[in-house]
């Protein structure tokens, strides 16, 4: 609760509230739907990472798992992206034919 103190929205939601849990739901019902979005940017930017003849391998290889962890840190546990998975899409994401 003390970190919400500056922050008077958030923390008026919680300011009745008795347990760590009970601070969570409204948060996550009022604040959830943010991580949703940035999920789906995150997924429009893997889908869109390819790579280029100007890209080095170094640099592409880089952003490849900064893209996975960030979306593995808003994903549950079931739907995380393991290593066969992000191995397959690397993969499909490099041009073969040079």
């Amino acid at each position: 609760m003390k970190s919400l103190t500056d922050d008077a929205a958030a923390y008026s939601k919680v300011i009745d509230c008795n347990t760590a849990h009970d601070i969570w739901k409204p948060l996550q019902k009022e604040y959830g739907q943010s991580s949703n979005v940035l999920l789906c940017i995150l997924e429009l930017q893997l889908s869109a990472l390819f790579k280029k003849d100007d890209t080095s391998m170094p640099d592409h290889i880089d952003q490849f798992p900064q893209l996975i962890e960030q979306m593995n840190y808003r994903l549950g546990t079931n739907e995380k992206w393991f290593n066969r998975r992000s191995n397959r899409t690397f993969f499909g994401m490099i041009n073969i034919d040079q």
